[in-house]
This record gives structure tokens, sequence and C-alpha cells, in this order.
């Protein structure tokens, strides 16, 4: 976005391809790391289909983005992103789940697959105590409990809550 140590080149990835391509004397990248900015371009799908285009057959793209977090204006914020939303952004793309996915919370450490309960914290007692925390699920269920009768209703009037969650992915190039 700005110039500064260790800038190489400001582009901007919404651009039509030819001046991106000029901008970079048609290289290609074997790599591309691409973390939490697709929530603040304009055009997503545009910016997919370039990040593509700048990668050679078998190429990587390593890419964060956002799916529960809090509103950052950087210069704006715009999208939410889901596995299978980013699967739709980049079609030459393939992710596999089983290496080089995953979710994080904002929790020191937690890291989980990405599958239906990421970033959910539930409030039955059930889900917890799956993952082997039973004084956590009786916290939780308690809270729903106080929900559903009126009291807490702004915290624990839901079935769930999502955590601040960032979705880690891989994809390769189809060759």
């Amino acid at each position: 976005m700005e110039s500064g140590p260790g800038v190489d080149v400001i582009l901007d990835f919404t651009l039509p391809f030819t001046d991106i391509d000029r901008q970079l004397n048609g290289r290609r990248f074997s790599t591309i790391i691409c973390l939490s900015v697709m929530e603040h371009c304009t055009q997503p799908f545009l910016m997919a289909e370039n990040l593509t285009r700048l990668l050679l057959p078998g190429g990587k793209l390593c890419l964060a983005v956002p799916f529960a977090f809090h509103f950052h204006a950087y210069p704006s914020d715009y999208w939410r992103f889901t596995y299978e939303g980013v699967k739709l952004l980049f079609p030459q793309l393939k992710f596999d789940l089983a290496q080089g996915a995953a979710g994080a919370t904002s929790q020191t450490g937690e890291f989980k697959p990405l599958d239906k309960e990421i970033g959910m914290i539930s409030f039955g007692s059930k889900w917890h105590r799956r993952q082997g925390h039973f004084f956590r699920g009786l916290v939780a269920k308690t809270l729903g409990s106080l929900g559903k009768i009126g009291i807490l209703r702004w915290l624990a009037g839901h079935d769930y809550l999502l955590a601040p969650t960032e979705l880690f992915m891989i994809g390769t190039l189809r060759e």
C-alpha cells in the first residue's frame, strides 16, 4: 500500500492484468503469500483471478482470510470468508483440507481443522465435553439456560457465538 523499507513494488491487484504484468516485468511466482488482505479489497474476485494468473504451474498460494472478525478499516473492511467461498474465488487452485488448511481463533495455540464448528463457542455442554472441557461445558450450559429465561440474553440468547477466527489455507495451481 505504501513505500518503505523492504517494499519492492506497490501494486493494486485489481488493476487490469496487463498493467500488473507490466509492473512485474512478466514475472511469475512459485509461492504467493496473501495474509489478511482480501477483506480490504473492493473486488475480491478480480484480485483472486490476478493472483492466480501470477502463479507458475504447480505454484502455491498461502492465504489467510477472516471468517469472523471485528471491523478493521485499512482503508476499509468489506468481506468475511468461508472455506467454500475461498474455493469459489480461486477455482483453478486445489485446496486440501487435510494439508495446509486450518482455522485459528484469537486464543493462543487454538488452531482447528476447517469444519462446521470452526470458531463456534457453543452454549451447550456436549460440545465442550467432547473436547475434554467438563467445567467449560457446565458454565456454557448455565449461560445458555440464563439466556433462555431472559437473564444475560444479550450474551447467551443464541445457540452459539463465533470467536474471532481467521482461515489459513494453501492452494496449489492445477497444472
